[in-house]
């Protein structure tokens, strides 16, 4: 399963490690694509700037979703 850092870095990590580890710290579980609607905007960009996915500042949301998604 996927979990994004606070920082907004996209990671994997097994259900029990953030079960023990990351929660607490704030890291938040992404189980599959469709959940990316359920983050904010900035969020978003931040995980689409961690994997060099260039946007403008007009981008919306949806638009940043499918460009994460690839």
């Amino acid at each position: 399963m996927k979990a994004i850092k606070p920082s907004g870095e996209l990671v994997e990590v097994t259900q029990k490690t953030y079960d023990l580890l990351y929660k607490a710290r704030g890291w938040k579980l992404v189980k599959e694509s469709t959940n990316l609607d359920k983050l904010k905007k900035s969020e978003l960009q931040k995980i689409a700037g961690n994997k060099g996915i260039s946007y403008k500042s007009d981008t919306t949301k949806e638009e940043l979703i499918k460009l994460i998604d690839g």
